[in-house]
């Protein structure tokens, strides 16, 4: 009774796709205007490293202006909104959700390397098509779904995947009932085997799975 009665949606999203803020915010807004108002809310980091990361953003900016001064403002915005958004966008719709930080204890040791080595990956799709010109955003979110949309099949590690799930059956057990998961598109896919996603709707939990990739 109690897995019938908690409602889940996983939401996919690729940690480096330059326009998830924005599709986040947008689904988001979308689950509020179904009138679906989650109690909790699992994200994919751990919680000082997201704080962290977020007060940096920033710093993010100035870092991508020095090293492109031709960087326009437009990318600039997306690339330091993208910059953990997982951890926050939330709070745009609903702001008052208890947090639970599936990857509690996985720190980065060097925030400022991170940081540089994203704007590395940002500089080099940018350019990927033509060293002269940059390619538009959407572009850029198209190829980091291509990077992240790796088809495992049978051979995929799982073992994200049930460290999520325990997390997750802990805070049901817990009392949550409507419960909002944001990670990485992998997990949240129902076709994939022994998925976050696909692990709670066998545990018998009402699942509903949100791919970010448009």
């Amino acid at each position: 009774m109690k897995k019938q009665s908690t409602e889940i949606i996983v939401i996919g999203i690729v940690h480096f796709d330059p326009l998830g803020h924005n599709k986040l915010l947008a689904v988001m807004k979308d689950i509020s205007s179904a009138n679906f108002f989650p109690d909790s809310i699992a994200v994919e980091w751990d919680e000082n490293t997201a704080k962290t990361l977020i007060e940096s953003r920033n710093l993010f900016r100035a870092y991508m202006l020095e090293k492109d001064p031709e960087l326009s403002e437009h990318y600039i915005t997306a690339f330091s909104d993208a910059l953990a958004y997982e951890a926050d966008t939330h709070k745009e719709v609903f702001p008052d959700l208890a947090v639970l930080w599936l990857d509690e204890g996985r720190k980065i040791e060097e925030p400022m390397e991170y940081l540089k080595d994203r704007f590395a990956i940002h500089r080099y799709t940018l350019h990927f098509q033509d060293a002269k010109k940059f390619v538009s955003l959407k572009t850029l979110s198209d190829v980091s779904w291509k990077v992240a949309l790796t088809d495992y099949g049978t051979t995929r590690d799982n073992t994200r995947d049930n460290i999520f799930y325990q997390k997750i059956v802990g805070a049901t057990d817990g009392g949550a009932r409507r419960i909002i998961i944001v990670v990485g598109a992998n997990h949240a896919n129902l076709d994939i085997r022994d998925s976050l996603a696909s692990l709670l709707k066998c545990k018998g939990y009402k699942i509903t799975a949100i791919i970010l990739d448009k």
